[in-house]
């Protein structure tokens, strides 16, 4: 069986909402900041319990019209606190700069290469790669006689480099159109990447920054990073990352053309 390719998530056990009340996504259960918007699930919990405790509180006696008033004050202030918990979080998203980065910190959102104006391109090539998706003989035949000096563009087997060892890991596509090389691929485990790529300063390599890639697995969207530069004895060297972990993930890309 193939080694999954991401280490699992870590999740913090912890008490929050699973539906965003801000965005109206729901998010898996136990996270902390909504996946599509940055909302802090937990103290959205915790102010919407803290309100439904003091409306409990509201004396009897009183008559509706004096407890509408009463709790429309409470949620009044709690909306406020909420808004200015979620400002702060989304201003620092915005602007603050990451330890030991010197990039401004950005807001992803990777479900955009599932719902976007670039939809159809990816599907065509999730498609050409469901018709050509390399099998394990296949993948192997390619990295023990790759092609060289390899284009860019075509089906390729994914290992990855773990330590010594290459495990055959998935398969991707790789189309230019304009002056981006979109790309679509599949791991074993049913992840599935997209995103887009260009050449850098040093024509040699291949970036893609963590706005350029989303990354699906099940329900729910990370963003990812990584660069590609080709092997002198073929297939492009790849090293990538995810925003749910801060590890860096090394593999290689074959072309099948070699393959048949």
């Amino acid at each position: 069986m193939a080694q999954d390719p991401f280490a699992q998530e870590y999740k913090e056990t912890i008490d929050a909402d699973a539906v965003c009340s801000q965005c109206g996504k729901e998010n898996p259960e136990g996270t902390l900041l909504c996946r599509y918007c940055g909302n802090n699930l937990r103290d959205q919990r915790l102010l919407r319990l803290a309100a439904d405790t003091m409306m409990a509180n509201e004396e009897a006696s009183k008559n509706r019209r004096t407890f509408l008033v009463g709790a429309l004050t409470v949620l009044g202030l709690l909306f406020v606190l909420w808004l200015g918990i979620n400002i702060s979080g989304f201003s620092a998203r915005l602007t603050s700069v990451p330890e030991g980065d010197g990039a401004p910190t950005i807001t992803l959102r990777p479900f955009v290469f599932w719902e976007g104006s670039d939809t159809a391109i990816y599907s065509e090539l999730e498609s050409a790669l469901d018709n050509s998706f390399p099998t394990a003989s296949q993948a192997e035949t390619v990295r023990l006689d790759p092609v060289l000096n390899p284009s860019a563009e075509g089906t390729f087997a994914l290992f990855e480099r773990l330590g010594t060892s290459m495990n055959f890991v998935g398969g991707a596509v790789v189309r230019l159109e304009g002056d981006k090389y979109y790309f679509a691929a599949r791991l074993l485990d049913g992840t599935t990447i997209r995103g887009t790529g260009s050449k850098g300063a040093d024509t040699s390599k291949f970036l893609a920054n963590w706005t350029d890639v989303g990354i699906r697995r099940g329900d729910s969207y990370y963003a990812g990073a990584g660069e590609l530069a080709a092997n002198p004895d073929g297939g492009f060297a790849l090293q990538a990352r995810a925003d749910f972990s801060e590890r860096i993930y090394q593999a290689v890309a074959y072309s099948l053309r070699a393959a048949y």
